[in-house]
């Protein structure tokens, strides 16, 4: 056995935990930064954290956080390879949070089947560890077959027990909310997947959610009707709009900060003061369901619908400013009008992008003209987000993929594939980092829009496939 395990096996339960528990950081306070780094890359530390019942991989996935800590950055010991390794530790975990909140058991499989494609002299280590501790049947993979933590895909989260309907970014990049079926809104540190609170006053499912431009104060709209304001710190619920008489199906917050705007199934759009709660006015237009609002930097709204229309108006009279029908091919043979389903537009608001089908319109709102079509999709288009750098765009689509867009060249750059059921809620970090989406199989992924060669030098094995293989040792 390991130091570790050896040690542990003599310990009282008591200071098992006390070890577990704190022996990271009093390294890292300590200076003992080789130590730190043993720890965090033997297999008997990470088994046994996951597997007491009071810490857990959450609080391990924070342990590798560390790494980051300028104390161990400045210290002479501190070595980059090493500090590598930790983190493709910590990715592989992190990929694997949501098997392991099932089955524990999974550990030795999991690391082996994201990790065993690095050559790395201290992962080989971990590794030939995993296999060593296996003292019962289990499948080892015989090939990197599980996603590595150099990939796009970062995390995935579970906890919601219904459909992940809508989800948000704070503006500092560190918490995501989410709102689902399950009548909840969560919210989670982005950086570890740790799930930081659930808000549970709605009586019915959540739609849509929106956080205000200060980041602390969240937005939910739900099929009960209203519209909750929430403290994102406390979780408490600070006011509910209750002018609506059907289901709310997507929020919008101003730049400002100053005003709610929320959409229903037959209501009319109604704009309200976020401090007072009291409704300012509505607006009507529409002849359909009303699927989605949003805000542009002129203090204008825009909002389409069922009734094949996007209406922009001027938040301060309350007026229409313009008017759009849904048909990429007018005064044609070929024009047929579709239902709009989701807007987006760029952060500068010059852009507007909306669904036809499986294509993406695009539409120049300073000339108020169609520029271009984006196709590539095999299914309806579901959600939009574009990166508030404008550069590219983001569509989900009823074929289950994500793709992302080049807007200079209006060319499809990549695919993103890994929810089992329809991705269902789309949204993109401040800095054009991170795409995180919704899906109908109650999981939310974190993916890396960009990824840096300096950030994943690594060494790939490159195996010929094989299938998994029932070992025992």
């Amino acid at each position: 056995m390991s130091n570790v395990r050896t040690w542990l096996a003599e310990k009282s339960e008591e200071e098992r935990e006390q070890f577990l528990g704190e022996a990271p950081r009093l390294c890292l306070e300590g200076g003992r930064i080789q130590k730190l780094c043993r720890l965090l890359r033997d297999f008997d530390f990470i088994e046994a954290k996951i597997n007491h019942p009071q810490l857990g991989l959450q609080r391990l996935i924070d342990d590798y956080e560390l790494i980051n800590d300028l104390r161990i950055l400045n210290h002479p010991d501190y070595n980059l390879e090493k500090a590598k390794v930790l983190k493709l530790i910590q990715g592989g975990l992190r990929l694997s949070a949501h098997i392991l909140a099932e089955d524990k058991t999974q550990l030795a499989a999991q690391l082996w089947g994201r990790l065993q494609g690095f050559e790395r002299t201290d992962i080989q280590a971990l590794l030939r560890q995993c296999k060593q501790r296996q003292v019962s049947p289990w499948l080892q993979p015989q090939t990197p077959s599980l996603t590595p933590p150099d990939g796009r895909l970062v995390s995935t989260l579970i906890g919601h027990d219904g459909w992940i309907t809508s989800v948000a970014v704070t503006p500092d990049r560190k918490q995501l909310i989410s709102g689902s079926s399950d009548n909840t809104v969560k919210v989670w540190n982005l950086t570890t997947g740790a799930e930081i609170l659930t808000f549970t006053g709605h009586s019915a499912p959540v739609n849509t959610v929106a956080i205000t431009p200060d980041g602390k104060r969240v937005i939910s709209g739900s099929s009960d009707n209203t519209v909750k304001v929430w403290n994102l710190t406390t979780g408490a619920e600070i006011l509910t709009f209750t002018g609506h008489s059907s289901p709310v199906t997507s929020v919008a917050i101003t730049f400002d900060g100053k005003r709610v705007i929320s959409a229903s199934i037959v209501d009319p759009i109604k704009v309200w003061d976020l401090e007072s709660g009291k409704e300012e006015f509505t607006l009507i237009g529409h002849t359909d369901l009303i699927r989605s609002v949003t805000v542009t930097s002129f203090n204008c709204m825009i909002s389409a619908s069922d009734d094949s229309t996007i209406i922009g108006w001027d938040l301060e009279e309350g007026k229409k400013l313009f008017w759009l029908s849904n048909d990429p091919y007018p005064n044609s043979e070929e024009s047929s009008p579709r239902k709009v389903y989701v807007i987006a537009v760029s952060s500068d608001s010059k852009w507007l992008f909306f669904d036809y089908d499986e294509i993406i319109n695009v539409w120049n709102l300073e000339t108020q003209e169609a520029a271009f079509l984006l196709r590539g999709h095999s299914d309806s288009i579901v959600t939009l987000a574009v990166t508030p750098d404008g550069k590219r765009l983001i569509s989900a689509s009823l074929d289950k993929t994500l793709k992302v867009w080049d807007l200079k060249s209006g060319k499809e750059l990549f695919s993103l594939n890994g929810h089992n059921e329809l991705i269902c809620a789309l949204t993109i970090t401040s800095d054009s980092k991170q795409i995180i989406c919704g899906s109908k199989d109650k999981t939310i992924k974190v993916w890396n829009l960009d990824l840096k060669s300096e950030d994943f030098n690594f060494t790939i094995y490159n195996k010929p496939v094989t299938t998994l293989a029932t070992t025992s040792n």
